[in-house]
């Protein structure tokens, strides 16, 4: 009845019911349980068509809960679909929550977007004097700790979709010129006897990375945390 009820609403002409029907559905930022819905293709569609006819009032309504693309991405790669609309709102005002809100969805167009990324990202931490393995307690300026989690996240969201770790970032220009062309499952399935090799040495961000291709996998007592 609570879902009916919140389809319902995701119609009405409230903002703010529009806006407590998506956090319900879909979740919000500050959720721990995640969303409580059914119809999630339903809901997805219904999102996405707010987002490309966007009403101010209800943006501002949802903005500070959880925005458009946040509400699609909470869906994970079933998003994909409706990618667009992401990628859209992030083009218009690219900042670390959409960086992270394509880190979840994936695909070859949210990869896309993250590699092209990447260079302006690394630059601003150059013009800003930000080391990369900087940390936020290094930093006194926000403009530098915004910019240092913006390039973190958007080359964590490489590196998961990808299924593999890079280096330096020259090796990850050299792997998406030769990949560009293929599919998120082709990136995965060809990366994965790699980073298994990485994890099993004792690599923490493949552990992670192996994990999120490979959920079921049995944890071992000393993986490192990351």
């Amino acid at each position: 009845l609570a879902q009916q009820r919140a389809h319902a609403a995701l119609k009405a002409s409230d903002p703010v019911m529009v806006r407590n029907a998506i956090m319900f559905l879909s979740g919000s930022r500050y959720s721990l349980d995640g969303g409580h819905d059914h119809r999630p293709d339903e809901t997805m569609q219904t999102i996405a068509k707010l987002g490309r006819n966007a009403d101010p009032k209800l943006l501002t309504a949802v903005r500070d809960y959880v925005p458009i693309p946040r509400a699609l991405a909470n869906y994970g790669p079933a998003a994909r679909k409706h990618i667009d609309v992401v990628l859209d709102a992030a083009k218009q005002q690219p900042h670390a929550d959409f960086y992270s809100d394509l880190a979840e969805i994936g695909g070859e167009k949210a990869m896309a977007f993250m590699v092209d990324s990447l260079p302006k990202l690394r630059a601003d931490l150059d013009r800003l004097g930000v080391a990369l393995d900087a940390t936020s307690d290094d930093l006194d300026k926000a403009e530098s700790r915004k910019a240092l989690v913006e390039y973190r996240v958007c080359r964590w969201g490489i590196e998961r979709w990808a299924g593999r770790t890079f280096d330096t970032e020259d090796a990850l220009s050299t792997w998406w010129q030769a990949s560009r062309g293929k599919t998120q499952r082709q990136w995965l399935e060809e990366n994965l006897d790699r980073t298994a090799g990485e994890a099993d040495a004792g690599n923490a961000k493949a552990q992670y990375i192996i994990r999120q291709v490979l959920p079921d996998l049995p944890h071992a007592s000393d993986d490192r945390p990351f």
